[in-house]
């Protein structure tokens, strides 16, 4: 009901024959009631909307998170590599061979393409993961495949120390999950960010 409606209604109420002034009034009540309640169906609509769409934003986070917990674990998980010496070489067991570096590798960019559902902060340091695993990469040569487990070695503390942050990033993300629209505002503004720079460096 517009306006221009509700002012006709009213305007005859002003009417010659005062006995029918309730019929009017009680026309416009109705209708009122009438549009509240059309007007509370569509926000009960709208709000259910809503919270639905939130609710998958959750659920592909969840989903997400629960991916990376799985993969982190092989940064966790370690051998120890017998040395003539009788020493023994500590090394993450996705070391000891090139397909099982490999695999972690596309693990890695498995977990990589969901990124978009981690916080800024857990994709900047899962972002810094990959760019340790391409510096390990580049150490490689297939003529020495026994270079695996030597190089894993150099890079076992490195390694242990992403896997304790990415770790408690983890842990810190799920307390706030639910909180959808935050993260959504969050990475709207870290995205920005990255625009902005990118263009002031293009400007430069």
């Amino acid at each position: 009901m517009d306006i221009d409606t509700l002012r006709l209604l009213f305007d005859s109420l002003i009417v010659k024959e005062p006995e029918k002034q309730f019929d009017y009034l009680a026309g416009i009540i109705g209708a009122s009631s009438i549009l509240f309640n059309i007007l509370t169906v569509i926000f009960i609509h709208q709000r259910t909307h809503s919270n639905s769409y939130y609710d998958k934003i959750l659920d592909k986070r969840i989903n997400a998170y629960g991916l990376l917990s799985d993969f982190i674990k092989h940064l966790y998980i370690r051998n120890a590599i017998p040395l003539p010496d009788g020493g023994k070489l500590r090394v993450h067991r996705f070391f000891l061979d090139k397909d099982s570096f490999d695999k972690f590798k596309r693990g890695f960019l498995n977990v990589s393409t969901y990124s978009i559902w981690f916080s800024e902060e857990l994709s900047v340091n899962l972002n810094e993961l990959g760019n340790v695993l391409f510096e390990i990469q580049e150490k490689f040569t297939d003529s020495e495949p026994n270079t695996y487990p030597v190089v894993g070695a150099l890079y076992h503390d490195k390694l242990a120390q992403h896997y304790a942050t990415l770790y408690n990033l983890i842990i810190k993300d799920l307390i706030t999950l639910h909180k959808t629209k935050k993260f959504l505002k969050n990475r709207n503004t870290a995205l920005n960010k990255v625009l902005a720079d990118r263009f002031k460096g293009n400007g430069a």
